[in-house]
């Protein structure tokens, strides 16, 4: 119990004793009475004033109290939400990181696929190179030219190879960083 209430609760039941007391069944002795009276008649307004300037006190500091608590309790309220907005925004930055990793691993899957359509590709070209350099191989100028012809489309095709594998290697690098970036915010 909070000592203010206890204070206020005992005073208020001291000053209801003195007020419902029956003084004049209990007759005290003439001596007593008469030294009695002048200290008694004196105190009373000076003790009722310092009750109720105690009282008033008592009141003042709980209304403090409890203005201080009411403030505490508004700023938890606001800093609890501003937390349950940054979780929501949170919560929503993840979910496009999500979107965004899906659709760079489904980017690299394709660009993967290319990759190995164009090896081989690649592949054929060189075999085919090489018979054709076998068949034309000591044929007419004509041929030759047909033979660097063909030659200077399969440079074509493993420069294009190049491209694509650099291309598969900076996706698989920026699948990396946003792999990497997923663990932070996960």
């Amino acid at each position: 119990m909070n000592k203010t209430l206890l204070l206020i609760m005992c005073d208020f039941m001291l000053l209801n004793l003195l007020a419902l007391t029956r003084w004049e069944k209990a007759e005290p002795s003439h001596t007593q009475l008469e030294s009695a009276a002048p200290r008694s008649a004196v105190n009373a307004p000076a003790i009722n004033a310092d009750m109720v300037e105690l009282m008033r006190l008592t009141l003042e500091d709980e209304k403090s109290a409890r203005d201080a608590l009411a403030t505490q309790l508004a700023s938890t309220r606001g800093s609890l939400s501003e937390r349950e907005k940054n979780l929501a925004a949170l919560q929503q930055q993840k979910g496009q990181l999500e979107n965004s990793l899906a659709a760079n691993q489904s980017s690299t899957r394709e660009l993967e696929q290319r990759f190995t359509a164009t090896v081989q590709e690649a592949a054929l070209s060189k075999e085919q190179l090489a018979k054709m350099q076998a068949i034309y191989i000591g044929h007419r100028k004509d041929k030759v030219d047909i033979v660097e012809e063909l030659t200077a489309k399969i440079e074509e095709l493993e420069s294009s190879l190049n491209e694509q594998i650099k291309e598969s290697v900076e996706l698989t690098s920026e699948l990396n960083e946003h792999k990497k970036f997923e663990a932070i915010y996960a």
